[in-house]
């Protein structure tokens, strides 16, 4: 059962780094188009 948490948790973790990863991105892009 403990494991199971800890997986999901992990994987929540992975998906909020990789839509900041994603929003970083796309306001860079933005910001360098902008300029």
């Amino acid at each position: 059962m403990i494991t199971i948490i800890v997986l999901r948790t992990i994987s929540v973790r992975v998906v909020e780094i990789s839509l900041d990863i994603v929003t970083l991105g796309f306001l860079t892009k933005s910001y360098a188009q902008d300029s």
